[in-house]
């Protein structure tokens, strides 16, 4: 398996993953985690490498192994810029909700971040609330 989405994702080389983009690569692409170049961006805090990938495609909400989104891996190392434009990119609720775990990722981060409250109906048609963190 080639992982040098990956790389170029995690070390921000734009040029190499556009030239890989260009090159037929996916953006969905994944690792042993089942991680995808998104989550090594958002966690390595490689922003204008978020913006290429979700441009081309991305699932800004697309799982690793453990359920862990680029929004998790943005809020965990504190890259409150890549949360921002992630939340700016989709709808909260759909970030938030396409894990199974019952609190959001942004809760990790409360101190640059506010509340916010989340309805939709789970798998089984029961209205559900859920509270997240939303970025300033």
């Amino acid at each position: 398996m080639s992982l040098a989405m990956h790389n170029a994702a995690r070390e921000g080389n734009v040029a190499e993953l556009t030239k890989l983009l260009a090159q037929g690569s996916s953006v969905s692409t994944r690792d042993k985690h089942s991680r995808q170049p998104l989550h090594l961006s958002a966690w390595a805090g490689q922003l204008e490498c978020c913006k290429v990938l979700v441009a081309e495609g991305a699932d800004k909400g697309a799982a690793a192994m453990d359920d862990t989104t680029a929004l998790h891996f943005a809020a965990q190392k504190g890259h409150a810029e890549i949360a921002r434009f992630l939340l700016n990119e989709g709808s909260p609720a759909r970030l938030c909700a396409a894990t199974s775990r019952l609190k959001c990722a942004l809760r990790l981060r409360c101190d640059w971040l506010h509340r916010c409250k989340h309805q939709w109906q789970d798998q089984e048609g029961h209205d559900s609330t859920y509270v997240c963190f939303a970025v300033r």
